[in-house]
């Protein structure tokens, strides 16, 4: 499945760039951008699993961000444990102790909730970087291996274009 969507990428940009272009020149960007085809899955695997995604030094706020992020586990475990006792009344059918409030809402299901959305959201925002991390590195090896043979074809075009032009003015 990787190497169809590849080939399909690889089209795609083979067509985009050949849109206006008399031949040879389709075929010879066809060519520039599949030089790679067959490497570039195992390429792009090798990259993901090189690259650095900073794990091996941690800024000073992942210590912070790993705190509040066990604090806000712990607050939604506990939340739900407080539902979970405060259910045990209900099912023996006595009445039910009234839990606190955080303003209108209960704090226990204050607890699970939030706890459970902040730590989402921290680990969300904590992703991030790793994300961007690889994001600009398969960025750098497709410049390199596909965009940059696709761009020299299209220069040599160009050159040969202005040339032809030159002449047909002399």
């Amino acid at each position: 499945m990787q190497r169809a969507r590849v080939d399909t990428a690889l089209r795609t940009l083979g067509d985009n760039a050949t849109a206006e272009l008399p031949e040879p020149w389709p075929g010879l960007l066809r060519r520039a951008a599949a030089t790679t085809r067959d490497e570039l899955p195992e390429l792009l695997d090798r990259t993901v699993a090189g690259t650095d995604l900073g794990l091996g030094r941690q800024p000073r706020w992942w210590t912070a961000a790993g705190f509040v992020q066990a604090a806000l586990a712990d607050a939604a475990i506990a939340g739900g444990i407080w539902l979970l006792v405060l259910a045990g009344p209900a099912y023996l059918r006595l009445p039910d102790p009234p839990p606190p409030h955080l303003g209108r809402f209960p704090a226990p299901s204050l607890l699970l909730l939030g706890g459970l959305l902040l730590g989402l959201l921290l680990a969300a925002l904590s992703s991030r970087v790793a994300r961007r991390r690889l994001r600009d590195r398969v960025v750098q090896i497709t410049q390199q291996r596909v965009l940059a043979p696709v761009e020299d074809e299209l220069a040599a075009h160009a050159r040969l274009s202005a040339a032809a032009a030159r002449i047909r003015c002399s």
